[in-house]
């Protein structure tokens, strides 16, 4: 591995993340209506699978074919666990949300010896005296009701209080054991995103709720199991076009007339053929037509479509669209390293033994005198510019940080020591209004992979850096980017190095 000690590097301060303080107890899991309940996840499986039947026979692919469904949950550690290892579905993101609560109350939880016990003493309770505002069943862990245990709901933390003081001085409860209070002031779900492989794999789902309704014996799942997957899920539905939308798409809309856009597709993990031909299939029956496309990991199948509005908003339908937006777009930058001359710079000196180090931007001025000697290779990545000459300054700028490391000290002090040979991945052109652009045919993350590829496997470059992103598709929780999937996949694969920026910080401090 090169030596970059010649690059600053500095260790942010992330405060940590808020922790739970005091008596916190996870929110508890409803005691349901098991027939109720069944009846209506069954209802929403079923709506679920017609509306996804219908809209795959209309556009020409098997109806039995993966469904992605999600599911609202109060819970995800448990539901994940019965999910992905009793059930072998596959779970394709996640994401927490809070709800509030519409008024907030205080809950105090109270256990008797047995269940007789817990009646008689509810029954001895002035409810009104003792501000109690409703009592609710406790779930035990078989997920049915706990006889034994109930929980008592007020309006004030001081009524809460109270009560559970009540209940300690009270000689003829000193088997009744209350709790601290807890707040209920808000409701944490997660959505999500679930990945049946076929037909069969929901049918198997729709006989453990039928197990669940009626009590039954053990399928897959224990009953205990299955109490506690379907009583924590709230409801199945299917994602809706809008959450399929990218950000870049959202805020600035569809273009007129035919213009590029990037199309996400789940990926079986099985068969990339087969999950190529669907999607090709899928962008022609929007009247589309794919200019590129590939398979990453064994997650997603990336596409890039040249189409309008309408083909856009019919793709959008698809139940197997993970995302849908427009290309990538970078803001102007200017740099005037194609202007500047530096004062009778010394030639630099490049030896031929020097690690190797790839830089994947706008390209690089092989003209400019601090590089004299140090470009290796260059290559042009269908940037649209047809040369590999940095045409913006971008990637010259880069290239010099990559090499000489502190830039402000080697312009005090008039030294130049090189530390790294570079190669030139050109991967952005000049696009409209002078913008720094990618490939108009080919995704992003095909011409990054195609240049990182061509680096390592013709010059065994391992070291890689990549100063460009996408502003408008920033990760905000729920599954990986596929930029970062793509990434991370190169870097199981071949063993190699890749600095990515995290961003420029614009604001003035």
């Amino acid at each position: 591995m090169p030596d970059l000690s010649h690059l600053p590097w500095q260790k942010l301060s992330i405060p940590a993340a808020p922790r739970k303080k005091g008596n916190y107890m996870p929110p508890p899991l409803p005691v349901r209506n098991r027939q109720q309940h069944s009846e209506a996840l069954n209802t929403d499986i079923v709506s679920v699978i017609g509306q996804v039947q219908a809209q795959r026979v209309s556009m020409g692919l098997d109806p039995s074919q993966m469904l992605i469904i999600e599911f609202t949950a109060r819970l995800d550690s448990e539901v994940r666990k019965i999910l992905e290892e009793n059930l072998n579905l596959r779970i394709l993101s996640e994401v927490a949300t809070e709800r509030p609560i519409p008024v907030p109350d205080f809950s105090v939880e109270a256990h008797a010896p047995n269940a007789s016990r817990n009646k008689r003493i509810i029954a001895t309770l002035d409810q009104t005296q003792l501000k109690i505002e409703s009592i609710e069943p406790v779930r035990g862990s078989d997920g049915e009701e706990d006889q034994r245990k109930s929980r008592f709901i007020f309006a004030t933390s001081l009524s809460a209080k109270f009560f559970k003081l009540f209940v300690e001085r009270n000689p003829a409860m000193a088997d009744f054991k209350v709790f601290e209070p807890v707040k209920r002031q808000r409701e944490t779900f997660y959505k999500t995103l679930v990945q049946f492989s076929d037909s069969t794999s929901i049918e198997q789902l729709q006989r453990e709720l039928a197990a669940y309704s009626a009590n039954g014996p053990r399928v897959l799942l224990t009953a205990i199991q299955r109490a506690t997957l379907f009583d924590a899920l709230e409801y199945f539905h299917a994602v809706s076009p809008e959450d399929r939308l990218g950000i870049n798409a959202r805020e600035n809309g569809f273009p007129n007339g035919e213009f590029y856009f990037d199309l996400d597709l789940w990926h079986t993990g099985e068969d990339a053929d087969l999950e190529k031909s669907n999607a090709r299939i899928a962008v022609e029956h929007a009247e589309g037509r794919v200019t590129d496309i590939k398979a990453v990991a064994d997650m997603l199948i990336l596409v890039r479509v040249l189409g309008n509005e309408a083909t856009a908003r019919k793709l959008l339908e698809y139940d197997r669209v993970s995302r849908l937006d427009l290309p990538p777009s970078l803001h102007q930058q200017l740099f005037d390293v194609l202007q500047q001359r530096v004062a009778a710079p010394p030639t630099p000196h490049f030896g031929e033994d020097m690690p190797k180090a790839c830089v994947v931007d706008s390209g690089i001025m092989p003209s400019h005198p601090l590089m004299s000697g140090g470009l290796v290779a260059s290559r042009d990545f269908d940037s649209g510019d047809n040369t590999t000459v940095d045409t913006m300054g971008h990637g010259t700028h880069v290239a010099g940080i990559v090499v000489y490391g502190d830039i402000v000290h080697s312009l005090q002090q008039n030294q130049w020591v090189p530390k790294v040979q570079v190669l030139n991945a050109k991967v952005l052109g000049m696009g409209g209004f002078g913008l720094p652009e990618f490939s108009d045919v080919k995704r992003a993350e095909t011409q990054l992979e195609e240049a990182i590829r061509w680096a390592f496997e013709e010059h065994e470059c391992r070291v890689f850096n990549l100063s460009l992103g996408n502003p408008a598709s920033m990760y905000s929780r729920g599954h990986q980017l596929p930029w970062a999937l793509m990434l991370d996949t190169l870097t199981r694969e071949l063993d190699i190095l890749i600095v990515v920026s995290a961003g420029n910080n614009t604001e003035v401090v």
